[in-house]
């Protein structure tokens, strides 16, 4: 799995959500960036479930909060060839 600092996104693109102790965001469901940016830490900003930006999204090396729709497309693939 790569990070998303790895990986060139830019606004319109589509991440995944892969956790699922946020309350705002669903896992598994899918979200547009709205922008990306590369300071200090990742920031994506995503709307959340309801609509709204009630904070942006920071993504860190160590927590993996989203992924690319072609990677999460990828791990469930991998799911069902496991069964």
């Amino acid at each position: 799995m790569n990070f998303l600092k790895d990986i060139s996104l830019q606004e319109g693109d589509y991440i995944v959500c892969v956790t699922k102790s946020w309350s705002k965001y669903t896992y598994g469901k899918k979200y547009k960036v709205n922008s990306y940016k590369i300071r200090s830490s990742i920031i994506v900003d995503v709307l959340d479930d309801d609509g709204y930006r009630s904070l942006p999204c920071y993504y860190g090396v160590d927590d993996n909060y989203f992924i690319t729709l072609t990677e999460w497309r990828e791990m469930q693939i991998g799911h069902v060839i496991k069964f």
